[in-house]
């Protein structure tokens, strides 16, 4: 009789224990899903529809003579103002 009691005990919990391994793989999945989609947005400027994307203006080209100090012509800029 006990050893029903026990073997039935331990099929609900490796049952249990099945169901948890599932909710946890779904959840792991959802969140892989949703980083990927928001590295892909992020990437292609395409992650929100509000701001789709950067629009860099002419300060922040490096110029040829910057390029080769390896400094951008925003910190060369800068050094000329202050």
């Amino acid at each position: 009789m006990d050893n029903d009691k026990d073997r039935k005990a331990q099929e609900e919990a490796d049952e249990l224990e099945s169901k948890m391994e599932d909710r946890e793989d779904a959840r792991l999945e959802t969140e892989r899903d949703e980083e990927e989609d928001l590295n892909q947005g992020m990437q292609t400027g395409t992650h929100d529809a509000s701001h789709p994307g950067i629009k860099w203006g002419p300060s922040y080209k490096v110029k040829k003579a910057a390029a080769n100090r390896g400094t951008s012509a925003t910190e060369k800029d800068s050094d000329k103002k202050g």
